[in-house]
């Protein structure tokens, strides 16, 4: 038989449990929002740099940045393609620093 100080903290545990699982489904739901925005962005970034690609160096370029643009996951790394999207004087030159990415 229990009592009645038992059945109470049995339902105070049971109830800090459901808060917890409560707590650890929202920060899940949260940190599954976030990282599908990144990869919106990412995504929709990469399109961009491949139509850059294509207008400054040709096709051939903006099929090398299009297939290595298919990996990049991270924010940086697109900012980095962007600079030397800006910065190289040649597709050839593009290239390489692409693929040092």
């Amino acid at each position: 038989m229990t009592t009645w100080i038992e059945e109470w903290m049995a339902e105070g545990r049971a109830q800090g449990r459901a808060e917890s699982h409560a707590e650890g489904r929202a920060q899940g739901r949260a940190e599954g929002r976030a990282e599908g925005r990144a990869e919106g962005r990412v995504e929709g970034q990469a399109g961009t740099l491949v139509r850059m690609a294509r207008k400054r160096f040709g096709e051939s370029a903006a099929s090398t940045v299009a297939a290595l643009l298919e990996s990049v996951t991270s924010e940086a790394a697109v900012d980095e393609i962007e600079t030397c999207l800006l910065t190289c004087a040649n597709g050839d030159t593009l290239i390489a620093k692409l693929r040092q990415i």
